[in-house]
């Protein structure tokens, strides 16, 4: 749970600093307002959904925010840092928690909560899954179910400026039937949170982490979807002539391009391996003016034309 500054030249600490638990995610640097002495800031989150700010300078902390009380709940992808607002993702662990017969399955909701970046006040909270969780049934074990939940973000927002928008992808489902905008590329304002559009890339993938070390038990799914989130951060690109697209890895190993002036409308997708299969393509990618390159695990890097997905 440590976050060092070090010198970039010599490696030595200047300061480290010890969260409430790990931290995985990238730090974000900006400007603060409003505390004495300190100009710039640095930000990130830890897996149990904590949020902080530290002076960048001398390692002090600034603020802290809890922003999910569920839990499982944690930050894994970095918090996007924009115009005096601090974007913050929200993920869980209750895919491998809710595999537990004595495990009241699900209530955990992605989301993307909006902080003041000066203060760490909330601004807006705004789930994936719309609908709140309620009761279902009770597990053969007499414990209380619930749904609809998943949806996870373990990516870091896409802001765009331009429509006053952010992108992120989403997880699975963790319950029965499939929840919307899971499996899916989603759009929400970022002046209000209010979802602008989504588009489901993969609908029915309700998993939990059953058949492995956490056993099997009647909260498990009985039509286990493939797991196929997306685990990265979607890219934001503007072609020759001026159309942006947002690239998009799935990790079936899967590349979606989709229209963000056009509600996420899709405009090509690439199958990059010979099957899809699950953790092809986890940790994101990158792109410059005319292709996208990728780490897919079954076949190497790949670079794929950015107007039709075309693999160079």
């Amino acid at each position: 749970g440590f976050v060092y500054s070090l010198d970039a030249k010599t490696g030595c600490a200047y300061w480290s600093f010890q969260a409430r638990s790990g931290v995985r995610n990238a730090i974000s640097v900006g400007e603060i307002k409003g505390h004495s002495g300190t100009r710039f800031a640095a930000y990130f989150g830890d897996v149990r959904a904590n949020v902080y700010a530290i002076d960048f300078q001398t390692g002090k902390q600034l603020w802290e925010a809890h922003v999910d009380e569920n839990t499982v709940a944690g930050i894994t992808g970095a918090p996007a840092l924009f115009e005096g607002r601090l974007y913050v993702p929200t993920a869980s662990r209750e895919e491998a928690a809710g595999t537990s017969a004595l495990y009241p399955c699900c209530t955990f909701r992605g989301a993307i909560v909006a902080l003041d970046a000066n203060s760490g006040k909330q601004v807006w909270k705004s789930y994936v899954i719309t609908e709140e969780p309620k009761p279902s049934r009770k597990n053969d074990k007499g414990v209380q179910m619930y749904g609809p939940a998943g949806g996870a973000v373990w990516n870091t927002p896409t802001i765009d400026a331009k429509n006053r928008a952010l992108y992120v992808g989403t997880g699975n489902t963790y319950t029965v039937p499939p929840a919307a905008n899971t499996d899916a590329i989603l759009a929400m304002s970022l002046d209000t949170g209010k979802i602008l559009w989504s588009v489901q890339d993969t609908p029915s993938d309700s998993w939990l982490a059953c058949n492995n070390a956490w056993g099997v038990s009647d909260n498990c799914p009985k039509d286990m979807g493939p797991d196929y989130d997306f685990g990265a951060s979607p890219i934001l690109r503007t072609l020759p002539g001026g159309k942006r697209l947002l690239i998009a890895g799935q990790k079936s190993g899967m590349v979606w391009a989709h229209d963000p002036d056009n509600k996420g409308a899709v405009v090509w997708k690439t199958q990059v391996p010979e099957k899809l299969s699950l953790g092809e393509i986890t940790f994101g990618g990158a792109a410059d003016d005319q292709y996208a390159y990728f780490g897919v695990s079954s076949v190497g890097v790949v670079a794929l034309n950015l107007a039709n997905g075309e693999l160079k």
